[in-house]
C-alpha cells in the first residue's frame, strides 16, 4: 500500500509542477512539508488511501487535498491557484504517471472552498481530489 500511496503522491506532484497556469501563480512552492519560512503564494499536498483490495486485485481509493496559501489582502491568488489545480488534475488521468500502478480516475471532490485564517493575514483554499489506483 505504502508504494501505491508514494508513486500517487509522486505522479501528483510532478503534474502540478509541470503545468504552468499553476507554477506562474506558485513558482515552484509545491511542497508535501513547507520550510519553517515558506515564501507566500506556495501550494501544500496531502494524501490519504483507503485499501479496497481483494483476494485477486489490489486498489486504493484516495482523496488528494491540495491547499494554496497566499498573504495577498484579497483572496485572487488563492482563486486563481485553485482553478488552475482543478484545471491539472480533473478528469486528467492520461496526464498523470504513476509508476507501477493504473490511475483509473482523478476527479475534483466535494470539498472546494476558500477563507481566511484566522490570524487574518493568510488566505487559504482547499480542493479534495478523488483518486482510484490499481
Amino acid at each position: 500500500m505504502s508504494d501505491a500511496i508514494k508513486q500517487t503522491l509522486i505522479g501528483v506532484l510532478a503534474r502540478l509542477k509541470a503545468y504552468t497556469d499553476l507554477t506562474d501563480i506558485v513558482g515552484t512552492r509545491i511542497y508535501t512539508d513547507p520550510p519553517q519560512e515558506a515564501t507566500f503564494p506556495f501550494c501544500l499536498i496531502g494524501l490519504g488511501a483507503r485499501d479496497w483490495s481483494a483476494k485477486d486485485f489490489s486498489g486504493f481509493e484516495m482523496t488528494a487535498r491540495i491547499q494554496i496559501f497566499d498573504t495577498d489582502k484579497k483572496p485572487d491568488t488563492v482563486l486563481d491557484g485553485q482553478g488552475a489545480l482543478i484545471a491539472a488534475l480533473d478528469r486528467q488521468e492520461s496526464n498523470i504517471t504513476i509508476t507501477g500502478h493504473d490511475l483509473t480516475l482523478c476527479q475534483k471532490g466535494d470539498l472546494i472552498n476558500h477563507s481566511k485564517q484566522p490570524d487574518g493575514k493568510v488566505w487559504q483554499s482547499v480542493t479534495d481530489f478523488n483518486l482510484l489506483v490499481n
